[in-house]
Parts: structure tokens; sequence; C-alpha cells
């Protein structure tokens, strides 16, 4: 999902640039939060999300009745997370469950 350029500047929401062409920001805003009604700190916790890495299993899941819908997005791209953080803003929920993890996220995990 990509929003058109054009009409960035007259949506009321209050993303940066460097977060509002990602398609995960689309995503969370526009189909979790404004039109499946759950907003953006309930995402974390919310029973009715689930978040599958694997395509087949999520594919699976949507054909066999056990998901009611599936969203697939694009992988993010390194030069994206290093744009978003140079910004000093945040991505959202699992924008970066992308695999190989680094070691230091073992780490850092438990906080």
């Amino acid at each position: 999902m990509r929003l058109k350029p054009d009409v960035y500047h007259t949506l009321k929401w209050k993303f940066p640039p460097e977060i509002k062409s990602l398609d995960l920001t689309v995503l969370h805003f526009f189909i979790v939060r404004e039109i499946l009604g759950i907003k953006g700190e309930d995402q974390n916790t919310s029973d009715c999300i689930e978040y599958e890495r694997s395509f087949s299993a999520c594919l699976t899941k949507a054909v066999k009745g056990d998901a009611k819908m599936a969203l697939i997005t694009n992988d993010i791209l390194i030069d994206d997370v290093k744009t978003v953080c140079n910004s000093g803003c945040t991505l959202s929920q699992k924008s970066t469950h992308f695999w190989p993890k680094v070691i230091c996220g073992f780490v850092f995990s438990s906080l």
C-alpha cells in the first residue's frame, strides 16, 4: 500500500516524511487504526493482531479461516531503517522483524 505523493500534505497525521513513505506506516495508521479502530498504543497488546513472518503460513491461515484478514507488506530496507533512526523517529511495530538479527538484540531484549 502506498499513498499518492500529492495527498501527503492534505492528511492530518503527525509523521515526518521519512515515516509517511513506508507501507507499514500506511498499514498501521489507515488500516489498523482508522479502519479497524485499534489505536497505536493498543496495537502492541491487541488480541486481534497477529504477526507472521512466513508468507506461506500467513496465506494458509487466511485460506483455512484461522485469520479473518491477511495483510502482506514489503520488507523494510536497511536504508529506510537508517533514515528513520537518523530522523529521531521510531518505526511502526514489527518494522524491523527481519533476519539475521544482530547479537546485541539479545542483550537488550529484556529491557
